[in-house]
């Protein structure tokens, strides 16, 4: 066996004996845990910050002696010295994906591809979502990094990443032609593509009924994801169209022809213009015709 092979089998067999520590500092407990002898100083004593992770710290005999004298404690006999180190292992790609998939949207599905083959320090898994980087893609590719931490004691973190393929069982509406602005979007300018990593933070259209029927409400290009941002309602009525108003008057009704002032959609109110009496009035849009309550004259 080779010296360095036996120095690594010492340091394994040594961090094994220690005692797993699962705070910033080592305490009076610690050490009861390591030897109940030890039991007489106070639980709550301070002995010294905790290692770092892959290192280990050894109280000595001397240093527990130096301690029964400053805090008064008589000890029974020669104490020995006590090992202490953060547990370490590696990583499962089983722990991974249970730790993404509490942050990840009900239904979504996590393959890990690969993890780091260090080993860390145990302790809670937090992938947050921000730490998700985008897919990439302009390569075609459909594996993501995504970065986290190990959280090992209260004020300690440890960073991890993961790399992975995530699913949602969602899809999206892609364009299969450049859509110029106002154009009315129909259902054979689109096709359905299964998203690929998280759903856009942004609303997109995932089912026809979001989006036929409207106009793009800038130029669209072939190929792009559609944001529900990107198209409204179209106009019912245009500015200058002639359109029939229907007037209502308690129980009296009245018909009449009058001119949009502006371009309107369903359901919004606009001015009209008669063009027998000059005058112009407000009207609620309602598909191709309008209706306006009245109280006085047009």
């Amino acid at each position: 066996m080779s010296r360095a092979v036996l120095i690594f089998a010492l340091l394994q067999a040594a961090y094994a004996a220690c005692v797993p520590v699962t705070a910033d500092r080592i305490t009076g407990a610690e050490l009861a845990l390591a030897d109940p002898a030890l039991a007489v100083f106070p639980a709550t004593m301070s002995v010294a910050f905790a290692p770092a992770p892959g290192t280990s710290l050894v109280v000595s005999p001397t240093d527990i002696v130096r301690l029964a004298k400053s805090h008064g404690v008589n000890l029974d006999a020669s104490p020995v010295g006590v090992c202490f180190a953060f547990g370490m292992r590696k990583l499962t790609a089983d722990e991974v994906s249970a730790a993404l998939l509490r942050t990840l949207p009900k239904g979504a599905v996590v393959e890990v591809v690969d993890l780091p083959s260090t080993e860390l320090p145990a302790g809670e898994l937090n992938f947050p979502i921000a730490a998700l980087e985008p897919v990439a893609e302009a390569q075609h590719v459909d594996v993501q990094l995504w970065r986290g931490f190990v959280q090992y004691t209260p004020t300690r973190r440890a960073p991890v990443w993961a790399k992975v393929r995530i699913r949602n069982g969602l899809e999206e509406l892609i364009l299969t032609t450049d859509v110029p602005r106002g154009t009315t979007l129909t259902k054979e300018m689109f096709v359905a593509k299964a998203i690929t990593g998280l759903a856009s933070r942004q609303p997109i259209a995932t089912r026809l009924e979001q989006i036929v029927g409207t106009a793009a409400k800038l130029d669209l290009k072939a190929g792009q994801r559609l944001l529900l941002s990107a198209v409204e309602q179209p106009q019912a009525v245009k500015r200058g169209d002639v359109v029939s108003v229907e007037v209502h008057s308690g129980a009296a009704r009245l018909q009449l022809d009058a001119i949009a002032q502006r371009g309107a959609r369903d359901g919004e109110t606009m001015e009209f213009l008669n063009p027998l009496s000059g005058k112009t009035f407000k009207a609620r849009v309602e598909g191709t015709k309008a209706v306006v309550y009245v109280g006085g004259r047009l």
